[in-house]
């Protein structure tokens, strides 16, 4: 009977907080629905599983590109490897219809090309299903300005403290397409990774996802390349290059027998301040990996990047603009946990 008693406030305000819900709370559509969106062509071909898209599956992507700072202006290639998942003879990349596409290329012969809006398609040769193939996009162009990173995508031109370049790129709503030639869809991850490539101007040090492999100088523009690598699959969108007078500020984290590197690259007038700040980094690993699992892409490596936007979730590259506070803020109750 006390419990009875018990359970009828609570029931009876269950019941009236319900009532004083809203139709579209409780899942009843509106008496004037607001009308969907018309879908484009353009939105179509980047969103569906077209057979010129389902016919190949990505393995690895081999980017190589060249940027000029002071043009904001990119020029390169794609090398795409990928294994045909059905006969086929026509197939899907795609590259932003503002970039110029310069050919595809596959078994040493330039191949025919159609432009869709932001689709490029290919004529093949028959490609029997179970082949592994490989082909070549280059390109080149001025890709899209950020308007609000990351929300509104697109490269990201900026000028530190100093007046000296700061790049970046964020491009999860609008796809990578924006600045590089691929399968822009999330249902392709490269299997085997990527490779990145990237062409710069000397006193600028760039940052990409995964490690650093190799560095070198071309003696006649006296850019300096640097290549770094992924070798585990990762989002299109995910796939980043940063560029600044950055400096590494490096911690070290001991788990399972092991020492992890954690890579903190910042401006250079930063360093110290990120250097007290990112200490905080091993405890908040400890935190995640107790509760959720292992951090997934030690492989890779573990990086923070500075940039000029809040920043992005890039894989194994992470971009961080947060002004060195914690949530924007002060928020103690988070000292319970890390």
């Amino acid at each position: 009977m006390n419990k009875t008693i018990f359970l009828l406030p609570v029931v009876a305000m269950m019941f009236g907080c319900l009532s004083m819900k809203g139709p579209q709370s409780m899942g009843v559509p509106p008496a004037k629905p607001k009308s969907f969106p018309k879908l484009s062509e353009r939105n179509r071909l980047l969103g569906a599983l077209l057979p010129e898209r389902t016919c190949y599956d990505v393995q690895h992507y081999d980017i190589n590109i060249d940027i000029d700072a002071d043009k904001k202006y990119l020029k390169g290639h794609v090398d795409i490897t990928a294994v045909a998942i059905t006969d086929f003879n026509i197939l899907q990349v795609d590259l932003a219809k503002n970039m110029q596409l310069n050919g595809v290329y596959y078994l040493g012969k330039r191949l025919t090309t159609t432009r869709r809006q932001d689709a490029v398609v290919v004529q093949f040769p028959p490609v029997n299903r179970g082949s592994d193939f490989k082909f070549r996009v280059a390109y080149e162009g001025q890709p899209v300005a950020a308007k609000k990173p990351p929300w509104d995508g697109g490269f990201v031109w900026e000028k530190d403290e100093k007046g000296r370049p700061f790049i970046s790129v964020a491009c999860e709503g609008d796809g990578a397409g924006l600045w590089w030639p691929l399968k822009d869809h999330i249902a392709d991850e490269p299997d085997h990774g990527a490779k990145m490539t990237f062409a710069v101007p000397a006193e600028l040090f760039c940052v990409s996802n995964g490690r650093l492999t190799n560095t070198t100088t071309d003696l006649e523009t006296g850019k300096k390349a640097y290549t770094w690598e992924v070798i585990n699959p990762i989002n299109n969108y995910n796939i980043s290059v940063q560029l600044g007078h950055y400096v590494l500020v490096q911690d070290t984290l001991h788990r399972n027998g092991k020492i992890e590197t954690l890579n903190h690259y910042v401006l250079d007038y930063h360093e110290e301040v990120a250097r007290n700040h990112f200490s905080q980094a091993k405890e908040v690993i400890r935190f995640f990996e107790k509760y959720f699992g292992e951090y997934q892409w030690w492989d890779d490596g573990y990086k923070l990047v500075e940039v000029s936007y809040l920043g992005m979730e890039h894989q194994s590259a992470v971009t961080y603009g947060n002004t060195w506070n914690n949530w924007g803020g002060s928020r103690p109750w988070t000292n319970k946990y890390y």
